[in-house]
């Protein structure tokens, strides 16, 4: 969750700092489908552990009553169709920032086209989570671009960095 919401706090300067044109609605566009996504992600990865752990004191203390081990099973599973939705309205919001960096001028237009590349590639992925069963293969179809995320955010805050130093 922190990762995620470094990179949202870093959205949040993107977004604010696209000021020209068509490219500053598709950055705020973009950043509030973040701050929802992040939004979710924190909510509901809380009621995960929280019902993982719930499911673990259950089974410890040899209760017999399924309707524990029911909530939990229910919180858990809420748990996982939420984090798909936090993929989808995450990724789709970066999708909309790459947009609107591609149409900005504000930073390097490669970079736009890179966080817009791997934002379609996670909002595909997560949509067919909503069809498909996860495995262990789709796990990995996941967190390899997602993880490219993390790289695409430390690229742009290089840059960024580059530029205020080159500024002063």
């Amino acid at each position: 969750a922190v990762g995620v919401w470094a990179i949202m706090i870093g959205i949040a300067g993107i977004s604010h700092n696209i000021t020209d044109g068509a490219g500053a609605a598709w950055a705020r566009m973009g950043f509030y489908g973040v701050i929802l996504g992040t939004s979710l992600l924190t909510v509901f990865s809380g009621i995960g552990i929280e019902s993982v752990g719930a499911a673990v004191d259950w089974v410890a203390s040899g209760s017999t009553d399924a309707t524990a081990l029911g909530v939990a099973a229910a919180l858990n599973l809420s748990s996982s169709a939420a984090f798909n939705m936090t993929i989808l309205f995450n990724w789709l919001g970066m999708a909309f920032v790459g947009i609107g960096l591609v149409l900005s001028d504000s930073y390097p237009k490669w970079l736009g086209w890179v966080l817009l590349v791997i934002s379609v590639v996670l909002v595909i992925i997560s949509v067919s989570r909503f069809f498909y069963d996860t495995t262990q293969i789709t796990e990995i179809l996941f967190a390899a671009p997602a993880a490219l995320t993390s790289v695409w955010a430390v690229v742009m805050g290089i840059w960024i960095t580059n530029k205020e130093i080159k500024s002063m």
